[in-house]
């Protein structure tokens, strides 16, 4: 229905007036980048919003919008993403009427632009829209790590979910490390207790609360920086954790969410809290299949269909663990809710949820980092310094974290062969001999060495555009 609209009244428009929106708006083109990087060929969703459990590919319905708007826009990277979705699965558009008529009707005599197709970047930002893809392999969903993050100025109001700076792993299109819980219908309690609250996704709690359903709690992506083996983005959820409209304020201070995403296959998950009195911070992940976890080490691990995923958490302060593998607030198919074959669906408790919760605290900062590929992975190793430095190997892949509670966050990642350096905030970094140290304060510097040439890069914070309208009509 949304698609078909989204095509049907800009080409009225256009033929009664002569104005092309379709062309006119930058929409168009990149909803096809975030069906890219967001909804690769063969893969699963990003994850975030409504019915996210039953989408395991594109299928005819994102093929045949891609073909659309490869017609009407000329954009090679929709003709690319339509090509590409049919060498993973089988899809005929004749077998569902989504965008039948307008196909008939429309565009029936319009050419598809010819591509050829050029590597993809690491990453991509959607700052307005709040989410961010990060990929090892975009264009090769089979051997892709992918994860995602979301952090929206549109809250969790509707269709979406209490996920302000949360986060979903995928390898080879399969969901591994991923948000959790059905659908049933909107105001059923499994959905508002579990699948809609932040209790079902990558997150943080606190004191065992969730973000509250409302547009006021909101979150921002205000950093993104990446580069040939290292992208980065940074989330800010400080707002996300109180309504005037639901009537709910945790006291939270400050919950910047710091991802990375480091070839061939690291995810490093850096997070800096504060409240205004002591809390519980409770550190939530959770698996698509079944998690063994080792209390001592604080590691995690899973085996999946396509991929092995392991993790290990550190935190300024101690924590305690849980897991469980069943719901906190049950699915019950209490509508009768049937499938496209009329048969009535059984949600299966088949998923898997851990969480870390601290003593009462101020301030807390939590260190994660996740592997997920093929075959062995490489050792996790780490040494604890001193001022509350812990140092982490991994692979070629050196990271260096404070987790001192309230000392200044840092974080600081350098690769063995010397071909990358990043650091969210530090004042300077050294590649190859050379210091590099920016123009702006505090900024993320990124540094690598890629055909012969050095390359730096930095960024500061950079709220959206639509948050900065709001701030200046309520001035």
């Amino acid at each position: 229905m949304n698609m078909e609209t989204l095509l049907d009244i800009p080409i009225f428009i256009k033929k009664y007036t002569g104005f092309d929106f379709i062309n006119a708006h930058p929409w168009y083109q990149k909803q096809i980048d975030w069906m890219v990087y967001g909804m690769p060929p063969g893969s699963a969703a990003d994850g975030f919003g409504d019915n996210n459990e039953t989408i395991h590919s594109p299928g005819i319905e994102y093929v045949a919008f891609a073909t659309e708007i490869a017609k009407l826009t000329q954009y090679p990277m929709a003709a690319w993403y339509a090509t590409r979705c049919r060498e993973y699965e089988s899809v005929d558009l004749s077998q569902k009427n989504i965008l039948r008529w307008f196909r008939l009707t429309k565009t029936a005599g319009l050419p598809l632009p010819e591509f050829e197709p050029k590597p993809l970047p690491m990453a991509q930002l959607f700052s307005e829209t709040g989410v961010v893809a990060l990929h090892t392999n975009p264009m090769q969903t089979e051997k892709d790590l992918m994860v995602s993050m979301r952090s929206s100025p549109f809250g969790s109001y509707g269709h979406m979910i209490a996920d302000q700076n949360t986060f979903n792993i995928l390898y080879g299109g399969e969901k591994t490390f991923y948000r959790t819980g059905y659908k049933i219908d909107m105001n059923d309690p499994h959905r508002l207790g579990w699948n809609k609250h932040t209790k079902g996704n990558n997150g943080i709690l606190i004191d065992d609360e969730g973000q509250p359903f409302s547009t006021e709690a909101f979150g921002m992506l205000t950093r993104f920086v990446q580069g040939k083996r290292l992208a980065y983005a940074k989330g800010d959820a400080t707002n996300a954790y109180q309504s005037d409209e639901t009537q709910e304020n945790y006291g939270l201070k400050k919950f910047d969410r710091h991802l990375l995403l480091l070839k061939p296959g690291i995810v490093v998950v850096y997070d800096e809290l504060e409240a205004e009195k002591p809390v519980n911070w409770s550190w939530l992940i959770h698996s698509m299949k079944p998690t063994q976890l080792d209390t001592i080490q604080n590691r995690f691990s899973s085996h999946f269909e396509k991929s092995e995923g392991t993790g290990r958490l550190w935190s300024s302060q101690p924590v305690t663990w849980a897991v469980a593998d069943t719901f906190e607030i049950p699915a019950v198919n209490v509508i009768g809710k049937v499938d496209e074959e009329g048969e009535e669906i059984a949600y299966e408790n088949t998923q898997w949820h851990l969480k870390a919760t601290s003593k009462k605290s101020n301030h807390i900062k939590f260190l994660s980092i996740v592997e997920v590929g093929e075959g062995t992975l490489p050792t996790i190793i780490h040494s604890t310094g001193p001022d509350g430095w812990v140092t982490v190997q991994v692979g070629d892949w050196q990271i260096k974290a404070q987790l001192g509670s309230a000392a200044p966050a840092e974080l600081g990642v350098t690769e063995a062969r010397e071909s990358t350096a990043f650091t969210i905030s530090g004042s300077s970094i050294d590649l190859k001999g050379k210091t590099y140290q920016g123009t702006l304060p505090s900024s993320t510097k990124l540094a690598e060495w890629h055909e012969g040439k050095p390359r730096f890069v930095e960024t500061a914070d950079e709220w959206p555009a639509s948050v900065q309208q709001v701030l200046l009509q309520n001035k």
